[in-house]
Order: structure tokens, then C-alpha cells, then sequence
């Protein structure tokens, strides 16, 4: 348990470039939303959410500067220093990204994207006899993990965390998705163990599953991106 845990919390070192993509169910009579993301170090990111109204929010940031489109056409637009003086969604629920941030700070909001506030934020139990299985979609002999995650946060970080800690990696920070985190009592997480990464996670909540998001396997370090693709222009 301990050594998955610590490749989850050092899952994004050494990472220069990150394509990913996830699904996420509510159930079978809503349509799933759709979510992709790439990331290009130092400072290009780009996140995408399809909602079940097919409405396409693309949040794209390269360095200092930032878009958002909506199905392709540009909604809104400025500097990280321009949203930091008018606190641009500083207090709403995290729709497409937080632009008063940094590129590198908005790739670490997701929970879908990133084992680190996991590990870190949660209490993880390893399910020692857990066999990948046709019950959820993973072949036998598939590298994956299975753990619960309790809602209540991990007593090893706690008050005297790090602040670097507390700012990238702690879920209850107001920056992040928190809308994914209420009404559960547990998770479940696949874990990849090669790559850290998660492959799947459900939110257990008192009435049955609240949601299910299913993530494609990350392409890591693949082929230089066209920096094209986080700018606004398209």
C-alpha cells in the first residue's frame, strides 16, 4: 500500500507532455459528460468538458494568457493577472478552470486527472484480493489496483502539512471540483500501478453509486504538441 501510494503522489514528475481523456456517468438515463485535457510543460494547458447538453467548454491556458471557447467560439479571454484583480471565479463551482492561476496549477484542479489529492487527501485502503475482471471492464491480467477511499482525510498529512502540499494536492481547497466529492460517503479508484494514474473511480454514496468516471489510458510523453491547441484562436 504504501509504495501505490507514493506512485501516486509522484505520478506527475517528470511528466512534460500529457494527452487524457474520461467519461463521467450519473446514471443511465443521463448522458455521460465528456472530459479531455492536455498538458505541454512549462506552461500550456488545455481542458475540455462536454456536458450531456453537448455544450463544449474548452479552457486553454499558455503562460501569462488564457481563452475560453464555447463550441468553438470565444466566450471570454485575459491575462492571469487580469482575473487575479476581479477574483474571476474565485467564487464559483470549477466549470472550466481558474484563470487567476497558473497553466501548471489548473492542470492539478482535476480529480479525475490527478492521483496526488487522492493520496494525499484521503484515507486509501488496498483491496488485497482484488482480481481485474469483466465486472469492470479491465482484463485479467491488467496492471490494475483497487482501492477505497474514505471521506475522511488522511491523519499522516493533516494540519502540518507543507504548504506546497495543501495548495496542489488537498481537495478540500476551494479551487478544486468539490461538487465531486459531495453526497459520498467512500470512492473506489483503479489505479494503474505502472503509471499512478487512476483508470476509474466511483463516488459510494447512502442511496447506491452517485457517479461513475471511467479514464482512458494518458498518453505520457508522447509526441510534441502544437502549441496551436491552447491558444483561442480555434
Amino acid at each position: 500500500m504504501i509504495m501505490i501510494r507514493d506512485r501516486m503522489r509522484t505520478v506527475w514528475q517528470g511528466i512534460h507532455r500529457l494527452e487524457a481523456s474520461a467519461t463521467l456517468s450519473y446514471g443511465p438515463t443521463i448522458p455521460p459528460t465528456r472530459y479531455q485535457a492536455w498538458w505541454q510543460a512549462p506552461d500550456q494547458w488545455r481542458h475540455d468538458v462536454t456536458p450531456h447538453d453537448q455544450l463544449t467548454i474548452s479552457y486553454r491556458a499558455h503562460g501569462d494568457a488564457w481563452w475560453v471557447l464555447r463550441n468553438g467560439i470565444l466566450w471570454n479571454q485575459g491575462t492571469i493577472e487580469e482575473a487575479r484583480r476581479s477574483h474571476l471565479t474565485a467564487h464559483e463551482l470549477l466549470e472550466y478552470g481558474r484563470p487567476y492561476l497558473t497553466p501548471q496549477a489548473n492542470a492539478h484542479l482535476w480529480l479525475w486527472l490527478n492521483p496526488p489529492i487522492w493520496a494525499y487527501s484521503f484515507n486509501l485502503v488496498l483491496n488485497v484480493g482484488y482480481t481485474p475482471g469483466v465486472m469492470d471492464d479491465f482484463a485479467p491480467d491488467a496492471p490494475i489496483v483497487h482501492l477505497v477511499a474514505a471521506s475522511s482525510w488522511d491523519p499522516h498529512v493533516g494540519a502540518d502539512a507543507p504548504s506546497e502540499t495543501i495548495r496542489y494536492w488537498w481537495a478540500t481547497a476551494w479551487d478544486r471540483e468539490q461538487e465531486l466529492t459531495d453526497y459520498a460517503n467512500c470512492f473506489q479508484l483503479w489505479v494503474d500501478r505502472r503509471t499512478g494514474f487512476c483508470r476509474r473511480m466511483t463516488a459510494e454514496g447512502t442511496d447506491g453509486r452517485f457517479w461513475d468516471l471511467v479514464i482512458d489510458e494518458p498518453v505520457i510523453n508522447g509526441t510534441v504538441l502544437d502549441p496551436a491547441i491552447f491558444r483561442g484562436e480555434s
